[in-house]
C-alpha cells in the first residue's frame, strides 16, 4: 500500500464520493499539492463509549482494501469524510497518510509536520461525539453570547480586558450558570467540550494553534478559534467568582487543559517571526501534554523553536528516550552555555499527591530535565514572564561563565561552590486553586518584629518577597512584594488598579510557589525551594547558572551530588555570595 516517499512529499486521502467510507491514498510534493483538510485529533479509543463493545474494531476502505484505523479516528471520519467530499478537497490524517510501521519515514514526516499543518486549507480538530446532544447545542449558543459579550465589552472599554471583567456581574442570567436555565446547560456543555483529552495532546499543541483557520467539532457541532479564546476568557475571569461551581472553574478556568492550548495560540506564524521563540520555553508549555511516544514530547515543540536550525534535534526514532532528551541538554549547552536548562528539573515529591512521578519508564540522570513527568511546576526564571522569555533576572553566579565539555556518561560535570545549607522545611504548596492560602500559611511566627540582616528588612518584608521572588509580573523589575490585602476584598468590588495589582501577584507566586517548601537556611537566609529537597541539602552556586540549586551528596567525596533542582534565596540572586564566598573556593562538582 505504502510506496517510498521521496524528499518534500507526502501523502494525502481522496475521500470516495457518495457517501462510501474509504478513499484512495495520493503522493503529493508539499510546496504543490492541491487544497486539503490537515485532520487534528486523540489517538486511541473514543471518549463517548455508551454502547460499544470492548473488542470492536474499525476499519476504513483504501484503494478498496480494509484499512484498520482506531476507535475515535472512526468516529471522526464518520462524521467528517463526507464533508471533506462535499468540499471536493483532500484530508491529511497522520495515522493513514504516514506509514508508521517504517521508523525512517516515521522521522522524516515528523519534520515536516509543522509544515503539513501550516500549508492546509483549514484544520479540523475532532473532539468527540457529544455526551448530550442539548447541552452541547446550548454550550455552542453560550460560545456565541460570550463572543458577543466579550467583543462589546473591549470596544465600551478601549480593548482593556482588565475593565471589562470589572462589568461582569453573577445576575446576568444570558452568562453566569443559573441552575435549571438554558445557560445553565451551556456551561455544563462547555465543560464537557474542555474536559475532553484532545486539548492535553502533545501534538494538538502544534496542530491546532498555527495561523491556518481552525475549527473544533464535537460530533455535527463545530466552533472556531475566535469563539475558543470568547469562552475561556470569560470562564478564567467567572472562575474568580466565588459562587460558581468548582467543576466549571477547573475546566473553564486557567488550570483547565484547554487554556493552556489557548496560551499557545501567541506562537503562530506571526509570533514567531516577530520574536524569538526558545526550545527550551515551549519544551515547559507542552510538558503537562500527553502523547503516546515520549520522544514527541521534544519533536513536537522542537518544530516550532526558532533557535534549532536544520541540522539540530532531528527527529529520530531510533533514538532511545534518553538519548533524544539528552540531546536537548547538550544543544543548550552549545548553543547558550550556560545552565539554564537545570530550572526545568522537576524532581517528585511523595508527600504530595499532586507531585508523584506520571511516567512509569526508567529514571533519567536527575540533572537532565524529565518532559515526559506532568509536573506543573514553573521555572524559577520564568517568574513574571508572560509571554516569551526575556533576559535573565537572577545573575547568582556573577560573571562566572560555563567552562568546558560537560557530559561523561551518566555525569554532568560543573564548577561552583556550596554556600549554605537547609535547615527546616515547611510543607509543600500543592493547593493548584488557592495557593495563595496556602502560602500565607508559611508565615514564621512574630515576623513583623523580626529582621532579615542580608537584605536589611523586617523578617515579614523578606517573606512576602521571597514567596514572589521580588519580581514584578508586569515589568519584571525587582521591589516585588506580596500584599495580602488584595484578599481582604471580593475581587467584584476592587479597583481596576487594585485587580490588575491581585492578578500579577497571584500568578507569580504560583509560578514561584507552586511545588516548591520554604525554606531556612544553616545561615539565616529565607528562600523557596524544591518540593523535593531535604534537610541538609546543600544551597549551591554553579558558574553558567543564573539561579542557586540544591545538591545532596551522594558520597563522601564532596564531589558527587544528586542535583535536586533550582531554588530563591532572598538577598543571593544577584552575585552577593560572590561577596561572601571568593570565587578561589569553587571546584569542579559532578552531578548524577
Amino acid at each position: 500500500m505504502y510506496r517510498a516517499l521521496s524528499p518534500g512529499q507526502f501523502r494525502l486521502l481522496l475521500p470516495d464520493r457518495g457517501g462510501h467510507f474509504g478513499g484512495t491514498l495520493e503522493t503529493h510534493q508539499l510546496n504543490r499539492c492541491p487544497k486539503y483538510i490537515a485532520l487534528s485529533y486523540t489517538w486511541g479509543r473514543a471518549v463517548y463509549r455508551k454502547g460499544r463493545q470492548e473488542s470492536a474494531t474499525y476499519n476504513i476502505s483504501i484503494a478498496g482494501e480494509p484499512f484498520p484505523i482506531q476507535e475515535n479516528l472512526h468516529d471522526a471520519l464518520e462524521h467528517l469524510l463526507h464533508r471533506v467530499a462535499e468540499q471536493e478537497k483532500y484530508v491529511f490524517i497522520d495515522a493513514i497518510s504516514i506509514n508508521q510501521e517504517d521508523l525512517s519515514e516515521r522521522s522524516s514526516q515528523v519534520r515536516m509536520m509543522r509544515s503539513i499543518y501550516e500549508r492546509a486549507d483549514q484544520v479540523w480538530g475532532w473532539l468527540s461525539l457529544p455526551f448530550i446532544e442539548e447541552e452541547t447545542r446550548q454550550g455552542l449558543l453560550l460560545m456565541q453570547r460570550f463572543n458577543r459579550a466579550l467583543h462589546d465589552g473591549l470596544e465600551k472599554n478601549d480593548d482593556d480586558m482588565n475593565k471589562v471583567s470589572l462589568t461582569l456581574s453573577a445576575d446576568d442570567p444570558a452568562l453566569f450558570p443559573f441552575p435549571a436555565t438554558d445557560t445553565y446547560k451551556g456551561w455544563l456543555g462547555i465543560m464537557e467540550m474542555f474536559n475532553n483529552p484532545y486539548w492535553g495532546r502533545t501534538w494538538v499543541q502544534q496542530e491546532a494553534t498555527g495561523p491556518v483557520q481552525t475549527y473544533y467539532w464535537c460530533g455535527n457541532h463545530s466552533f472556531d478559534k475566535v469563539y475558543l479564546s470568547a469562552a475561556l476568557s470569560f470562564g478564567y475571569h467567572y472562575s474568580l467568582f466565588t459562587n460558581i461551581e468548582e467543576r466549571f472553574v477547573s475546566a473553564i478556568g486557567a488550570s483547565g487543559s484547554a487554556w493552556n492550548l489557548s496560551t499557545m495560540r501567541g506562537l503562530d506564524g506571526s509570533f514567531a517571526r516577530k520574536h524569538e521563540v526558545q526550545l527550551l520555553y515551549l519544551l515547559h508549555t507542552f510538558r503537562n501534554t500527553r502523547c503516546t511516544d515520549s520522544r514527541d514530547k521534544v519533536f513536537a515543540p522542537r518544530n516550532l523553536a526558532t533557535d534549532v536550525d536544520d541540522h539540530e534535534i532531528i527527529a529520530d526514532y531510533t533514538q532511545s528516550t534518553q538519548e533524544v532528551y539528552e540531546g536537548v541538554v547538550r544543544f543548550q549547552l552549545k548553543r547558550y552555555q550556560n545552565l539554564d536548562f537545570l530550572d526545568y528539573v522537576t524532581l517528585p515529591a511523595e508527600e504530595s499527591p499532586r507531585m508523584h512521578r506520571t511516567c512509569t519508564e526508567p529514571a533519567l540522570p536527575g540533572w537532565i530535565p524529565d518532559w515526559r513527568d506532568r509536573l506543573k511546576v514553573s521555572p524559577l526564571s520564568l517568574a513574571g514572564v508572560r509571554k516569551d522569555p526575556i533576559s535573565p533576572v537572577f545573575h547568582a553566579a556573577g560573571s562566572h561563565k560555563l567552562q568546558g565539555d560537560n557530559i561523561c556518561g551518566s555525569e554532568l560535570t560543573v564548577t561552583g561552590m556550596v554556600v549554605d545549607q537547609i535547615a527546616s522545611l515547611s510543607s509543600i504548596c500543592d493547593a493548584i486553586d488557592d495557593a495563595v492560602k496556602q502560602v500565607k500559611g508559611w508565615s514564621p511566627p512574630g515576623a513583623e518584629n523580626k529582621r532579615y540582616a542580608p537584605t536589611r528588612q523586617s523578617l515579614d518584608e523578606a517573606f512576602r518577597s521571597a514567596i514572589v521572588a521580588n519580581v514584578n509580573y508586569e515589568t519584571r523589575k525587582l521591589g516585588s512584594i506580596m500584599d495580602w490585602s488584595l484578599w481582604d476584598e471580593r475581587i467584584d468590588q476592587l479597583s481596576a488598579e487594585r485587580n490588575a495589582s491581585r492578578y500579577g501577584l497571584d500568578n507569580v507566586l504560583y509560578q514561584v510557589c507552586f511545588g516548591r517548601r520554604l525554606t531556612f537556611t544553616e545561615g539565616g537566609r529565607i528562600g523557596i525551594v524544591p518540593a523535593a529537597s531535604k534537610i541538609g541539602d546543600a544551597v549551591s552556586i554553579l558558574w553558567g547558572g543564573q539561579l542557586l540549586y540544591i545538591l545532596r551528596k551522594v558520597d563522601s567525596t564532596k564531589v558527587r551530588y544528586r542535583f535536586i533542582g533550582s531554588c530563591y534565596m532572598h538577598g543571593l540572586m544577584h552575585g552577593e555570595a560572590l561577596d561572601l564566598w571568593p570565587g578561589s573556593e569553587a571546584r569542579k562538582m559532578h552531578l548524577v
